[in-house]
């Protein structure tokens, strides 16, 4: 969920194709664990690079919010950020 929204909010600045880079990016996720180091070497990276990019244009929560989830998931509020 989290790395999806960081992935969707950087395509409102798109710099690569969306769709290629979707397609890659959920044919990587489909394939079996012991699959995956099979895949093009530069795709992990890109995607630490597009997660990275994606979190300069997330909306973060305000302070309340985080205290609504963490009380959902049963968080104590001393260890949110």
């Amino acid at each position: 969920m989290v790395l999806s929204a960081l992935i969707s909010s950087l395509f409102r600045y798109p710099i690569i194709s969306r769709d290629l880079f979707q397609r890659d990016y959920d044919s990587f996720w489909s394939l079996p664990p012991l699959e995956r180091c099979t895949v093009d070497g530069s795709l992990i990276p890109l995607i630490f690079v597009m997660l990275a990019m994606g979190t300069q244009f997330v909306a973060l929560p305000s302070p309340d919010e985080k205290e609504q989830t963490a009380e959902f998931y049963g968080i104590h509020p001393r260890f949110l950020p």
